[in-house]
């Protein structure tokens, strides 16, 4: 009978335990301010980001995610635990990312592979689907990570960092991915103007000067990758001319400092270094 009473009394303790831990985890899943954010998000959406700044000698981590919270209201930022903080490759001034992925929507994040196009090591899988704070280098024009997004639908990819020539986030083509950040509030110490430094870099060098001189006008396109490198991409029209827009791409490396440019006269089909210029 003794032992009889040591086993319920062991089998009551267990289930206490049980129960405990089951209300901690069902605790723990309790996010109100997340859940009602992914409610109201729109039908069409997959993923919404936001740029919510860029680290530096004056700015932290913890700040940019305060102001994100109280002055932006992000207040489901403070329902990301440190398992929901990812970091890639880090320097002084980091962007800081706060990715978002609608119900059904699965995300990975991790480097760029500029040569193939694809991710090279997986940072971090988004397998509970909660919204994450992602966190990398930023330097130069190249991009340095790359999101996979995967729906029932549909799946592609977006590379991080910012479009040199609009300075906005590389989601334009991108069917339901939606741009949340607030360029306004995002100071020049942050996300300075890219594009008119790489137009002053294009007009510098002496082929472009020479079109100008002849009448001919700008117009930036987009940017592209090329062996390994991303340029910006301006087409150069004369009015009433007959032959095609001349295509001029510029590269710069921020580690030498140097330009580097390319030039087509056949819409981009080839492209050539323009003192190796054929055709």
């Amino acid at each position: 009978m003794k032992k009889l009473f040591v086993v319920l009394a062991l089998l009551i303790g267990l289930c206490g335990c049980k129960n405990s831990n089951n209300e901690k985890t069902e605790a723990e899943k309790q996010m109100p301010l997340t859940e009602d954010y992914l409610t109201k998000m729109e039908d069409y959406e997959v993923m919404e980001v936001c740029l919510l700044g860029a680290t530096g000698e004056d700015r932290s981590l913890d700040e940019i995610l305060k102001r994100a919270k109280d002055e932006w209201g992000y207040q489901l930022i403070g329902e990301c635990d440190e398992e929901h903080i990812v970091f890639g490759k880090q320097s002084v001034y980091d962007y800081v990312y706060l990715l978002i992925p609608a119900k059904d929507t699965q995300l990975s994040v991790g480097s760029f592979d500029p040569y193939s196009g694809n991710m090279k090591e997986i940072y971090y899988k988004a397998e509970d689907g909660l919204p994450f704070i992602y966190v990398e280098e930023w330097y130069g024009m190249d991009p340095r990570g790359i999101i996979s997004i995967v729906t029932d639908l549909d799946s592609f990819s977006m590379k991080t960092g910012r479009n040199g020539g609009s300075g906005r986030l590389r989601t334009d083509y991108l069917m339901g991915v939606v741009d949340r950040t607030p360029y306004q509030d995002l100071s020049g110490s942050e996300i300075g103007s890219f594009s008119q430094h790489y137009y002053d870099l294009l007009c510098s060098a002496p082929m472009i000067s020479d079109l100008i001189d002849q009448g001919y006008k700008e117009h930036f396109m987009d940017e592209m990758i090329y062996d390994g490198h991303t340029y910006i991409v301006y087409s150069f029209s004369f009015e009433g001319a007959t032959v095609d827009d001349l295509l001029y791409a510029v590269h710069y490396e921020m580690e030498t400092n140097t330009v580097k440019y390319l030039f087509s006269s056949d819409g981009g089909q080839n492209w050539f270094e323009p003192d190796q210029a054929k055709g």
